[in-house]
């Protein structure tokens, strides 16, 4: 988890200076105050309004009563975070006891920002300016700096708020310390599914700020003996509240290389293209929930002996398509001990762009629910996290679609994709508790776990759900803060017949990953 420390920093140096004095052009001895008209910039709703004219209505109420109102609401406002905000009472003749008060609001003049190499200036600013209503408010300036500092590219913020030259205006000078815009993740684990080689090589890399708005391009490759991945992806922020544009592609191609079935020549070629779109409806310094619409077009031909050949039920002389609409939801909370993430996806299969159809075999018309629950809890040194993946479907679905257990992501123990079923879930429980260093930087830390799983297919013929566990330990080492290795163990309570035998088979997943700082 990462450590969540708020390194930007806020420095306030405001003296609250109105347009004019409160009460230069108002006097008065005493009067029977009726009702209270507040105008102005509407900063406070009623119920807080009436928390305070409540008990000067209705009565006489001198000019030191009047001021002590005044006052008060200027408060109510200074705690909202309008620190440059104020409420005044404006020269007026009082009518039928009718008290007006007026609300000045104080604004962000100027944004000053210096330390950005890629980030546009531009760009900087309307994300510090974001959410605003036209009054300064400190809560939401330190939520947008809380959110920026979040930002991969971002080192550190150091901000400071101070007077402007008229009254109510303020200027913000930012200084931001950015990362390197490269990225770069090496890896070799033995992660991939034991029919296509499961000694795998990967290599993640991405550029963050082409254009200086935040974007990222990134890309993978992986390979095993089998096996190549690629895959390429393009995210770009469309509006100062983060609406996000991603597009991106996948493809792999992979030959079944166990001994039995090696002279078979059995291959796959697999591609996935996709838009999609993503806004956050809610966000505060702690948390943020966010909905997103995405469209995919998805293939995947089998063959043998160098011929288009079908290996499951649904797929159409080796070959089949699925167009999908998913619309997601995110949630994550952050804190100085937890972290919590839950993400869900409904996906629907439709009969788009020559999708495979049929009548009475799966095809690329189908409902899926996908969950993913993700908590890391901080105890003293140690950490506690907890990790559920699940699909629900009452279709039957092609294999591209079709949930897997198995794996070191999923059930340690057992070997990647040993069960790839319509619906399923899969659970992980394990302390992380560190011999020597820390957790996040140089160290040794023993990882205790216990993982679990449940498939099962749809349909008439579909045979039963099966459920298995598993019990083990790891070790992560991290000689140095950008480079480690992983190895665990896991017992496996039940047993698969696979026809080859595999490291995974018997408990062992090991990773080694250097990255970029």
């Amino acid at each position: 988890m990462r450590s969540i420390v708020w390194a930007v920093q806020l420095l306030v140096a405001i003296q609250l200076t109105l347009v004019c004095n409160a009460n230069a052009f108002f006097q008065v001895e005493s009067l029977l105050l009726d009702s209270v008209r507040i105008e102005g910039a509407p900063l406070l709703d009623s119920h807080e309004i009436d928390a305070v004219v409540g008990r000067f209505v209705g009565r006489q109420v001198s000019f030191e009563d009047l001021e002590q109102m005044r006052h008060e609401l200027t408060l109510r406002l200074i705690d909202k975070g309008y620190v440059s905000s104020g409420v005044i009472l404006p020269d007026q003749e009082v009518k039928d006891g009718v008290l007006i008060l007026r609300v000045v609001a104080g604004e962000l003049r100027q944004v000053e920002i210096e330390g950005n190499e890629h980030f546009s200036t531009s760009w900087l600013e309307s994300r510090l300016r974001r959410g605003g209503d036209g009054a300064l408010n400190v809560n939401t300036l330190q939520q947008n700096l809380q959110q920026l500092q979040f930002d991969r590219s971002v080192r550190r913020i150091n901000a400071e708020l101070k007077a402007g030259t008229a009254p109510g205006e303020s200027v913000l000078y930012a200084r931001i310390e950015e990362k390197s815009p490269f990225w770069a993740r090496v890896s070799l684990a033995n992660d991939a599914s034991p029919s296509t080689g499961s000694y795998r090589g990967g290599l993640q890399a991405s550029y963050a700020n082409l254009f200086g708005r935040g974007d990222r391009l990134q890309g993978s490759l992986g390979v095993s003996e089998g096996d190549s991945d690629y895959s390429l992806r393009f995210a770009l922020p469309l509006t100062r509240a983060e609406t996000l544009l991603e597009l991106y592609g996948y493809k792999s191609e992979s030959q079944v290389i166990t001994d039995d079935f090696a002279d078979l020549d059995i291959e796959s070629d697999s591609k996935t293209f996709g838009v999609k779109i993503t806004h956050p409806i809610y966000r505060s310094l702690a948390s943020q929930l966010s909905l997103g619409l995405a469209g995919e077009q998805r293939q995947d031909q089998t063959s043998l002996l160098g011929e288009n050949f079908s290996f499951s039920s649904g797929v159409d002389d080796g070959e089949a398509r699925v167009s999908v609409v998913r619309f997601s939801q995110e949630f994550v909370y952050r804190s100085m001990a937890r972290v919590l993430a839950i993400a869900s996806s409904f996906n629907v299969g439709v009969d788009l762009f020559d999708a495979t159809i049929h009548d009475n075999q799966p095809d690329g018309e189908f409902l899926t629910w996908l969950g993913q629950l993700r908590w890391v809890e901080q105890v003293g040194m140690a950490q506690a996290v907890l990790r559920i993946d699940g699909q629900l479907s009452d279709d039957e679905l092609l294999p591209m679609e079709k949930f897997s257990v198995g794996g070191v992501s999923s059930v340690r123990g057992y070997r990647k994709d040993a069960m790839v079923r319509d619906r399923g879930v899969s659970a992980s429980l394990e302390a992380r508790l560190p011999l020597f260093g820390s957790l996040e930087g140089r160290g040794l830390t023993l990882i205790p776990f216990y993982d679990c799983g449940y498939a099962k297919d749809r349909g008439e013929q579909a045979a039963d759900g099966k459920f298995v566990q598993s019990l083990g330990t790891g070790l992560r080492w991290k000689p140095l803060v950008n480079l480690s290795l992983e190895l665990f163990y896991g017992y496996a309570f039940d047993d698969f017949d696979f026809d080859d035998e595999d490291l995974q088979d018997d408990g062992v997943h090991f990773a080694l990953v250097w990255e970029t700082p």
